[in-house]
Order: C-alpha cells, then structure tokens, then sequence
C-alpha cells in the first residue's frame, strides 16, 4: 500500500472546511498562560448577548470571532501578543493543532477569510464591523481626548 499524498490533502482540506472552532478545546484570555506549548491555529472569540426582543426567551450568547491566527508556540505567542490590548479576560482562545507546519498559514488564511474578524483586518478582508467595549475604549484613548478625536485618530491608522 502506497501513500497517495494528494488523496490525504484532499481528505484534510474537507476536513478543515467542515471544522467547527467553537467545538475545539478552549480556555478563557485570563487563563491564557496555562496554553500548551504546541504549533496551531487559534481563535479568540468573545460572546455577546443577544438582544431579547420578546422579553420571554432566555438570553442567548452570540459567538463574535475577534482574531484568527497561527503560531509556533501557543503558550508563548499569548505574552506581549500584538492585539492583547483589544482581548479581555471573558473572551476565550480555541485552538486547532492537528496540522503539519506547512499547512499552518493556509489553514489560518481560510479562516480568517471564512469568520472575517474583526482584529485580522491587515490580513485577509478588512472588516468594517470592529466591536469593542467601553473599557477598550477608555485604554486607547489620550489623555483629553473626546470620543469624536479618539474615533478619527483611529480611522487615519
């Protein structure tokens, strides 16, 4: 029996396109330093409360993808990370490490193309639905400035 390298492609790329990252294993932002030391893809999402227009229904939180990414070592890329201004301890980070090394950045660019999140703007399609709290807010802005010059300093970045 030979290995046919482009039928396990192919069964890994149905796979990936199958993947669901909200069933993969997680742990909340504010455990982050407990992450494994492996290579993956990984996912922070946040949830967010539905708005309960009958008033009767029990509130339901809706997953919001805030970041896709991919790294060498997981528990390290979470100290000092690029977008760790924008995360807070609730949100939470799933990661994906089944993958050989060179599948990493592809795996990473599907997904980013499919959640389109917010915080990956500089890579794959620019998402023009950036969510954020009033606490990350409040760290991004200089002292005196008003919400309208806070929201055009970071419009011309």
């Amino acid at each position: 029996m030979t290995f046919d390298y482009d039928e396990h492609i192919q069964a890994f790329s149905l796979f990936v396109a199958e993947l669901n990252p909200l069933e993969l294993p997680r742990l909340p932002y504010s455990e982050r330093s407990n992450l494994p030391a492996i290579e993956a893809v990984y996912f922070v999402y946040r949830f967010k409360l539905k708005a309960d227009l009958l008033r009767h229904m029990p509130q339901i939180k809706k997953p919001i993808c805030l970041y896709v990414g991919s790294s060498h070592n997981l528990a390290r890329r979470f100290y000092g990370h690029s977008k760790s201004r924008f995360f807070e301890p609730d949100d939470y980070i799933y990661f994906f490490a089944e993958l050989l090394n060179h599948f990493r950045t592809d795996v990473e660019m599907h997904f980013i193309n499919k959640l389109n999140p917010s915080l990956n703007h500089d890579r794959g399609q620019i998402s023009l639905t950036f969510e954020v709290s009033r606490t990350q807010w409040n760290r991004l802005r200089l002292p005196g400035e008003t919400d309208e010059q806070l929201f055009k300093r970071l419009l011309i970045r």
